[in-house]
């Protein structure tokens, strides 16, 4: 029988069936910097359970839909809020704009008549 290290790195999944004992989650702080094999490509990982040999070992997966869906709604949500900001800005802008031009036709208007 392999040692409990050994079977976390098989690759056993690659060519038998298996049985997804944990569902896809985020991989610890401490397996990220350790860079476990399983939490390099994504930092997500799933235990398995391969049917042949009966082993377990985790493997890497995916993002989950509703981690990705949650990072795009609020990815969208900043690029709102400071298309609102922007807007604000560059309305701000031209009305300051606008009064100083107004001033300045209103100086050479003045300056004409005496």
């Amino acid at each position: 029988m392999k040692n409990n290290d050994e079977q976390l790195t098989s690759e056993c999944y690659l060519s038998e069936p298996v049985d997804v004992l944990t569902l896809c989650q985020k991989c610890t702080p401490y397996e990220r910097r350790s860079k476990a094999k399983a939490c390099l490509p994504t930092g997500y990982r799933e235990l398995i359970l391969c049917s042949k040999s009966n082993i377990k070992t985790i493997r890497s997966c995916p993002m989950p839909i509703h981690v990705q869906r949650q990072k795009f709604w609020l990815f969208e949500s900043v690029m709102f809020i400071f298309a609102l900001f922007a807007i604000a800005n560059v309305n701000f802008r031209q009305k300051t704009l606008d009064k100083q031009m107004i001033e300045r036709i209103k100086r050479q208007i003045g300056e004409n008549d005496e």
